[in-house]
């Protein structure tokens, strides 16, 4: 499920290149939110942040919840969340989308650009969901259960569910996970180290 950028009306930022603009005017006045520090949304920012060129103030919370309620009541400005969290509020338009963190628009939000094709070359955070078996766990056992759960993954029922919360059916295999996983931990390692981040 890729993070999505989203703000509230009254932000005057209607583009990627608008908030950065408004950053770089503004140093360290737009009020970030996130689920937490160290949780993907505050890493994503950070990261954005950083590729920009822009600061701007981390303001974390305990959950998403918390954050989007803040973000509904104008006390922040920006939050990195699934689109899961806040569906509801955008078709409400209560909060509106700026930019996707993936490398192709969700068919959820057609309109809503990539940070990819906004200048952030392969820019992607989403939060995936995958299944671990204990480590030695004989083959013909992950190979049964990998091949039930691809099926269940592909039906018209999971595919219709995903689709509805702009989540991307991927039913990769075990090694394609692990090298995903591997690729990924590097990633938000880098970042963490470089930015001191802890996670609450």
């Amino acid at each position: 499920m890729p993070n999505v950028l989203v703000t509230f009306p009254a932000f005057p930022a209607k583009t990627i290149q608008d908030v950065i603009a408004y950053g770089k005017a503004n140093p360290g006045k737009i009020n970030w939110a996130s689920s937490g520090n160290g949780a993907g949304g505050h890493l994503a920012l950070v990261l954005l942040a950083q590729q920009a060129g822009i600061k701007v103030l981390h303001v974390p919370f305990k959950g998403a919840g918390p954050a989007v309620t803040a973000m509904l009541g104008g006390e922040t400005d920006l939050l990195f969340a699934n689109s899961g969290v806040f569906l509801g509020h955008i078709k409400a338009g209560k909060l509106r989308p700026i930019a996707v963190c993936a490398l192709t628009r969700l068919p959820l939000f057609p309109d809503v650009p990539t940070l990819h094709e906004s200048g952030f070359p392969n820019f992607e955070s989403s939060t995936y969901y995958g299944l671990l078996a204990p480590a030695g766990t004989a083959r013909p056992i992950l190979n049964r259960l990998h091949g039930e759960l691809v099926k269940i993954i592909r039906s018209p029922e999971s595919l219709e569910r995903f689709a509805s919360v702009g989540a991307i059916p991927v039913a990769n295999t075990p090694e394609q996970f692990a090298e995903a996983l591997r690729i990924d931990v590097a990633k938000w390692a880098k970042v963490i180290k470089e930015h001191g981040i802890k996670a609450d």
